[in-house]
């Protein structure tokens, strides 16, 4: 990570060990979570908690097996330059994913677009996030009831009203399984957040599928689904 970096100035933050035995004592935790997802959700608390108490307007939250394009140097360099007021965070991979939304409006920017997130986009390998947008992210993280980037990159895009959450379009930084897998639609199994249906939910969510395709089809007039590349 240090040689990746290139002399950046940065701080290594110690990640929660998702094998310690008592990491899940005395939590009151989504019981579908692995161990391994708390952990997550754990350090993304103390790394963003850390930076609250810094002096930093915004910080570039990293994991360790991320790869970057050269066009990040620049971005994170100028980042005070071109991120938008009100802005919650911004993601700057990408999973491949073939299924995902974002806003048909956008935010030139030297280095590429902002376009705003309106659906779920996976991972949390690196995003750029603000102070009022970190305190959002440890708020609904320390429910503990989602992944780390379940919370940041779907949730919290239903309520907007404390920032925006922007998609790097192309992404300047990718995780390095994903890199070596360019020709997949990478999407990843979910931990079981679903819960099984009962006959009555089934029959309801029968009746009112007409109904709710044709609302998500007025919601999605400002939308496009993109392939977010890495370059």
């Amino acid at each position: 990570m240090i040689e990746r970096l290139k002399g950046l100035d940065f701080t290594l933050i110690e990640a929660i060990d998702g094998n310690n035995n008592d990491l899940l004592q005395n939590l009151d935790y989504n019981k579908s979570l692995s161990k391994y997802e708390i952990a997550n959700i754990l350090s993304h608390i103390k790394s963003l908690d850390l930076f609250i108490k810094s002096d930093h307007r915004y910080c570039c939250i990293l994991e360790d097996d991320i790869i970057f394009s050269d066009r990040f140097f620049s971005l994170i360099s100028s980042v005070s330059y071109w991120i938008p007021r009100n802005t919650v965070a911004v993601k700057l991979e990408t999973w491949r994913q073939r299924k995902l939304w974002i806003s048909r409006k956008f935010i030139s920017i030297k280095e590429g677009k902002l376009n705003f997130l309106k659906s779920l986009h996976f991972g949390t390998g690196a995003y750029i996030v603000s102070k009022d947008g970190a305190k959002c992210i440890i708020n609904e993280l320390s429910k503990y009831h989602e992944p780390t980037d379940h919370v940041i990159f779907k949730t919290l895009l239903k309520n907007q009203l404390n920032g925006h959450i922007y998609q790097l379009n192309p992404a300047c930084c990718i995780q390095k399984h994903h890199f070596e897998d360019e020709i997949s639609d990478i999407q990843r199994k979910t931990s079981n957040l679903g819960k099984k249906k009962s006959l009555f939910n089934k029959i309801y969510t029968e009746l009112f599928r007409p109904l709710k395709l044709c609302i998500a089809r007025i919601k999605r007039c400002n939308q496009m689904m993109r392939l977010i590349e890495f370059k």
